[in-house]
């Protein structure tokens, strides 16, 4: 299961909620899936072809702007692969 966060404004403060979904994403012509754990602000993303990477230090702020993007694999390329401390998982 994925955890999205979205970013809320209630109030006049912007605050981080959770929620679970499943979302396809397409990067470098191949599918895959991004599940993003808020608390300890790691992007673990899982590709079709059995490799995961996890990236650490991502802000909530940079995977609302991969959740919301029209392309997700732009969108990763641009915002994270690169630009975060990155481990192969499998």
């Amino acid at each position: 299961m994925k955890v999205l966060v979205r970013l809320l404004l209630l109030a006049g403060m912007m605050s981080l909620v959770a929620c679970a979904t499943t979302e396809p994403v397409a990067s470098n012509g191949s599918s895959a899936n991004f599940e993003y754990d808020a608390e300890g602000q790691t992007l673990v993303v899982s590709f079709a072809n059995g490799r995961s990477y996890s990236y650490a230090e991502v802000p909530a702020e940079v995977f609302a702007e991969l959740d919301k993007a029209e392309s997700k694999g732009r969108a990763y390329n641009e915002l994270v692969k690169g630009k975060f401390p990155s481990t192969r998982v499998k």
